[in-house]
Order: structure tokens, then C-alpha cells, then sequence
């Protein structure tokens, strides 16, 4: 099975977005989810529909590229250049971070948008100077069970934690 990055799903009227890429960093995840937010406010789903990669593959370049310029709207940098990469990323992550604060953005995020351009592998080794101590995974665990935990049923918990024991899977 392949992996995926991210997921949306829609049901009943309902959305729910699934982050599944093993990464820390606030920029890569955050543009993940503007992405599969752009999805749902372009329409790209039916009203029982899901879209993952594989099915992103096969779908049009145009609701990707929508999707794309969704979350570029949403993360603030549309019709902003960002720096050019280079290899030498001491020298070149004050740029970024600086042009990221002139318009109150993540910098990181302009290093994705510059890696699309260019490499992505120079675009990980600048990130790691720019997000030197990434949580991403962990600041979403947290507002998760804060905002979730007046809303969680713990009897269906129970339930299904007792059906996997009991199913083996």
C-alpha cells in the first residue's frame, strides 16, 4: 500500500481532514491541511467522498493546482516571492524568516513555496534551520484533547478498544 500525506473526507454534510505524514514541521503539516481544507471550499468532493493521494493522482491537475492556491491564499503568501534556496541555508534563513515577518507568515512555509520552484531536498535542509526544534505532531495532540475531550464518548472508546483486543486487529 502506498502511503499518503494527508486525507479529506466528507459525509452527511460533514468534513474531516486526516494528517497521516510522519513530519514535525509546522509548514509542511500546515500546508497538508490548507491544501485539503482548499479541496472542500473549491468542491472537490462528493457528498460521500474522500480524496487521497492515490485518487489525487488520478484527478485533474486543475483541483490540485486549485487546492494549491487555496492553501496558498489561506497561509498568506499568495503573490509573494520568496527568496531564492540555496545550499548555503545559514546565510540564506535570515531572508526568509525576514520576508516571512514583513507579512506575517510562516517562513517555513516560503521555503515550500520556493521548493516547488526548486529543490525539495535543499528546501529540507533550510527548514532545519528555520524550525531547529519542530512539534507540529505535538501541538496538534495537544489542542486535540483539549477541544476534543468534552466531546469524546468513552463508552464507544471502550467498545472499540475492546473490539480490536478481541478482533486481533
Amino acid at each position: 500500500m502506498n502511503k499518503f500525506d494527508a486525507l479529506v473526507t466528507s459525509h452527511a454534510g460533514r468534513y474531516g481532514v486526516a494528517l497521516c505524514r510522519n513530519e514535525d514541521s509546522e509548514a509542511w503539516l500546515a500546508f497538508h491541511l490548507a491544501h485539503e481544507l482548499g479541496h472542500i471550499a473549491c468542491g472537490h468532493l462528493n457528498d460521500d467522498g474522500l480524496l487521497v493521494d492515490e485518487q489525487i493522482k488520478n484527478s485533474t491537475a486543475t483541483e490540485e493546482q486549485e487546492a494549491n492556491d487555496y492553501a496558498t491564499k489561506l497561509m498568506g503568501s499568495a503573490g509573494i516571492e520568496p527568496p531564492q534556496l540555496s545550499w548555503k541555508t545559514a546565510s540564506v534563513a535570515p531572508r526568509f524568516v525576514a520576508v516571512a515577518n514583513d507579512n506575517r507568515i510562516l517562513p517555513g512555509h516560503l521555503v515550500l513555496k520556493a521548493a516547488i520552484l526548486g529543490d525539495f531536498k535543499c528546501a529540507r535542509a533550510l527548514l532545519k534551520h528555520i524550525e531547529p526544534a519542530p512539534r507540529a505532531r505535538q501541538l496538534i495532540n495537544e489542542y486535540s484533547a483539549a477541544e476534543l475531550a468534552p466531546l469524546w464518548n468513552y463508552d464507544a472508546e471502550e467498545f472499540i478498544s475492546q473490539f480490536f483486543h478481541k478482533t486481533g486487529v
